[in-house]
C-alpha cells in the first residue's frame, strides 16, 4: 500500500504542462472555428438551393449570391461554386480550401467539397 507522501497528485509542472496543452489546442480551436462555420453556412445554403427548381445558370448565382449575403459569408466568393447543366437540371459543386495562420509560419489547410443536384423547371 501506497502511503500519504506517494499520493499528492498533480505537481507544479504537471498543472502547468496541462495549461499548456490546453491553451495550444484551444488556440487551434479558436483559429479553425471561423473556417468550419463558414463551411457550414455554405453547405446549409446549398441545402437550400438543392430543393428548388432553376431555369437557367444566372438564377442560381443570383440566389446563391444573394444567401451567402444574407447568411454573412465573407471567405468565400462565388467563384468557388461550379455550375454544370445536366439532362435533369443542374449540379452545383462547392470545391475550395482555405489556409489559416496559426502561430509564426505553421499555417493550416482545410479542404471542403460538396456537390448538389438541383431540378429543371
Amino acid at each position: 500500500m501506497l502511503t500519504i507522501n506517494k499520493q499528492q497528485g498533480f505537481s507544479l509542472w504537471g498543472v502547468l504542462i496541462l495549461f499548456a496543452l490546453l491553451a495550444f489546442f484551444a488556440t487551434i480551436g479558436l483559429s479553425l472555428y471561423p473556417v468550419y462555420y463558414e463551411y457550414f453556412s455554405v453547405s446549409s445554403i446549398m441545402n437550400r438551393i438543392q430543393d428548388e427548381k432553376f431555369e437557367t445558370k444566372s438564377q442560381i448565382v443570383k440566389r446563391l449570391s444573394a444567401t451567402m449575403q444574407i447568411d454573412n459569408v465573407r471567405r468565400l466568393g462565388l467563384d468557388a461554386f461550379d455550375i454544370k447543366k445536366t439532362k435533369t437540371g443542374f449540379t452545383v459543386t462547392l470545391d475550395y480550401e482555405d489556409r489559416v495562420e496559426m502561430m509564426g509560419n505553421v499555417d493550416a489547410i482545410a479542404k471542403f467539397h460538396k456537390e448538389i443536384e438541383t431540378s429543371a423547371r
